[in-house]
């Protein structure tokens, strides 16, 4: 019993053995169903977070002992990222599908990372082959199998943004135009050099400060109240600034300012782009003057043109009346001899006016020259106030001249025909625009220069035209009920002859009370003695030539020549006449003795082009002065060309004449 009793226990402990032993493998089943579970989720985690990453994963077996690569897994990103299926590319070696993978660098990292272990990250580089071409930028490592994994992106779009933006960056720091950003209260975020370069400012100077440092304080508040109202409100500005640089200096600036907005349309930043415009502005200031000054002086040409017609017509309707008169039987000798006289004033009146247009046009040309001598400049007020003291008693004025040297003092070298002409003129207009009280006229010696002064009490010049009577063709009255002569030349020649003379002029004067005119000549009287000049101070104009001087005039107007021959006999000059240049090359021929010719050079038969180059080749040290109507630069050429010594326009001036003849004598 006991013995079946043992049996029987020894069933019951082994079958509870047995049945702990099936409990524990229950458990272990348990568990590896658990962890069969967590393997299933963790692999599907993996998976999808493989399939879903951005990045492009590429998982390659390593062949050949690192000698090639062959895909074993490709992500949806990475099918995207090279245009290819991942059915087309597992089993395929990477050197096959990406035959630039080598040229690329990456086959080299992939063989590192193998042998290593240490993963390795490729940066930013061109990928190209024929099929694929792009930026890429990859991460690799090592699998603990073995495998090598590739992570990669593709940041082509990336690339060539920073690549713009690199250009912008270059195109806004080589800028020919000033470029500054603010934020969006106005405060300086960045200025490119050519800022810098405009107004001495760099950036670390104006960051973070306002624009407002560049204010000249002579634009008004109201404008930049209307400059914020627009850039604030989205719109774009455009206008001008008067700013200030950082050395003090004022500067125009033509500007474009623009609203930065981002995505949510809020103004963040705005943008200035500036152009300095000072020159542009002064040259645009130049051009509306000279389109005054164009139409200013296209009225004075008119109102020129109809008075000088005036001032021409009226002496020669003065000479052809009194001459038609002339030839009255029944005319007393006085009145032949009033009207003689009126034609000789007449004719004097318009030779001054043509004498004036001529001497302009010579000064600006430059063709016309100074004669400096020894002067008198007290013999000069004598003469003058000599000659118009007829004049100033007609019109009961006082009239009286003011000598500010002696004699002895008054000696100069100057122009003294040109000095003259000036100061005649200048009296001669205080008496025309004097009706009553005085005229006074003289010089005083001011330092080394002497000062001239011609003041009257006449109608006087309005301050707005005193700048510029001294202009061609200006007077005080332009319009057609001008109460007094004149064609506007006679002050703007006396201007330039000043200047000629190395001095300056100028005018004060009150409307109505009179005006008073000054200028200038240098004091040479140190120059007197020197022993280069030829005229001694004691003999005048009419003892300066050599008693019976040779001299050939050559002219086919017969008028001309009687003209000439009674200027030059008036100096003892031995006049020979021709009539043309063939009579001329004869009389050099057979007259040795002749000093000077004076050659007219449109002439029939022979002109005084080839007779001045016949004459030349005869004589080459005789001296031919031409006098011809047409002086022009090419006419002067020409002259000068044939061997003309000297070229005189017609009408010739006497004084000029002479001088001319005396360099040669």
């Amino acid at each position: 019993m006991r013995d079946e009793k043992q049996a029987l226990s020894l069933q019951f402990a082994e079958l509870e053995a047995l049945r702990l032993k099936v409990a524990q493998l229950e458990s272990v089943g348990s568990i590896c169903k658990a962890t069969t579970q967590k393997i299933r989720e963790s692999e599907e985690r993996f998976r999808q977070l493989f399939e879903n990453i951005s990045s492009g994963v590429a998982v390659y077996e390593v062949l050949d002992n690192g000698n090639d690569f062959v895909f074993r897994d490709f992500n949806k990103s990475a099918e995207k990222i090279e245009t290819i299926a991942r059915k087309d590319v597992i089993g395929k070696s990477v050197l096959q599908l990406f035959p630039g993978v080598k040229e690329f660098g990456l086959f080299d990292v992939f063989q590192r990372v193998w042998r290593t272990g240490q993963p390795e990250h490729h940066p930013v580089s061109m990928y190209e082959d024929e099929r694929v071409v792009g930026w890429r930028e990859n991460y690799i490592f090592k699998l603990p199998d073995g495998d090598i994994v590739a992570v990669y992106d593709d940041v082509t779009r990336e690339k060539q943004f920073e690549e713009k933006l690199k250009t912008i960056n270059k195109a806004i720091e080589q800028s020919p135009a000033a470029v500054v950003i603010t934020d969006r209260e106005g405060n300086i975020e960045y200025v490119n050099p050519k800022f810098t370069a405009l107004t001495g400012y760099t950036l670390e100077e104006v960051s973070g400060k306002n624009p407002r440092i560049l204010q000249s304080g002579e634009m008004l508040q109201d404008f930049y109240q209307r400059l914020w109202q627009a850039i604030l409100s989205g719109k774009e500005w455009r206008g001008e600034f008067l700013n200030r640089k950082k050395n003090g200096e004022l500067y125009w600036e033509d500007a474009s300012i623009s609203p930065v907005i981002n995505e949510q349309g809020r103004i963040t930043n705005f943008v200035a782009v500036k152009e300095d415009i000072t020159e542009k502005k002064k040259l645009w200031g130049q051009l509306i003057d000279a389109k005054e000054k164009a139409e200013e002086s296209d009225r004075l040409k008119s109102c020129f043109l109809a008075n000088i017609s005036h001032e021409i017509r009226t002496p020669m309707n003065g000479i052809l009346g009194f001459s038609k008169l002339l030839r009255e039987p029944l005319l007393s000798g006085k009145e032949k001899e009033q009207y003689i006289e009126l034609i000789h004033e007449s004719g004097k009146r318009m030779l001054s006016i043509i004498n004036n247009l001529i001497d302009i046009s010579r000064i600006e040309t430059g063709e016309l020259s100074l004669y400096p001598d020894k002067t008198s400049v007290n013999k000069i007020i004598e003469k003058i106030h000599a000659d118009f003291f007829e004049q100033a008693q007609e019109k009961n004025l006082t009239f009286s001249a003011e000598a500010g040297l002696s004699a002895k003092e008054s000696l100069i070298v100057t122009d003294k025909v040109r000095l003259s002409q000036v100061l005649s003129h200048l009296v001669g207009n205080a008496l025309k625009y004097t009706r009553e009280g005085e005229v006074v006229f003289g010089y005083r010696k001011e330092g080394e220069m002497l000062e001239f002064y011609v003041r009257d009490t006449g109608i006087g010049i309005p301050d707005d035209q005193q700048g510029k009577i001294f202009e061609h063709f200006r007077q005080v009255s332009l319009d057609a009920t001008r109460e007094y002569e004149g064609a506007g030349l006679g002050l703007s020649l006396s201007k330039k002859l000043v200047e000629m003379l190395g001095g300056t002029i100028r005018v004060d004067s009150i409307p109505g009370k009179g005006s008073s005119f000054y200028f200038t000549i240098p004091y040479d009287s140190h120059l007197v003695s020197n022993p280069l000049l030829k005229q001694d101070m004691q003999e005048d104009a009419n003892g300066m030539f050599f008693s019976g001087l040779p001299v050939l005039v050559v002219d086919d107007d017969s008028i001309s020549r009687l003209l000439l021959k009674g200027i030059l006999s008036n100096q003892k000059v031995n006049v020979i006449l021709a009539k043309n240049g063939k009579e001329a090359v004869e009389k050099v021929q057979k007259v040795p003795d002749i000093r000077i010719v004076l050659m007219d050079m449109k002439m029939p038969v022979m002109n005084g082009y080839e007779a001045t180059s016949r004459i030349k080749e005869i004589r080459p040290e005789l001296p031919v002065i031409a006098q011809t109507a047409f002086a022009d630069p090419e006419e002067k050429a020409a002259a000068k060309k044939a061997g003309c010594d000297v070229v005189l326009a017609k009408p010739i001036n006497s004084s000029e004449l002479l001088a001319e003849i005396q360099r040669y004598v």
